[in-house]
C-alpha cells in the first residue's frame, strides 16, 4: 500500500497553474507515451520476425 502524500509533496491542480506549465506537463507525458508505443511496437515486429523465420 501506498504511504500518504504530505501536503508539501502534493502538485497543485493543473487548471490553478500558468497555462504554459500545464502545456509542458502534457506534452512531456504524451512523449512517454509515444516512446512506450514506440516501444511495444519494436517488440511486436521482433516477435513477429522471429517467428516468420521459426519454420524454414
Amino acid at each position: 500500500m501506498q504511504e500518504p502524500v504530505q501536503e508539501s509533496q502534493r502538485k497543485p491542480v493543473s487548471f490553478t497553474q500558468p497555462l504554459h506549465q500545464t502545456a509542458k506537463r502534457y506534452s512531456d507525458a504524451y512523449a512517454k507515451v509515444i516512446a512506450r508505443q514506440d516501444r511495444k511496437r519494436e517488440q511486436h515486429e521482433a516477435v513477429w520476425r522471429q517467428w516468420r523465420t521459426f519454420n524454414e
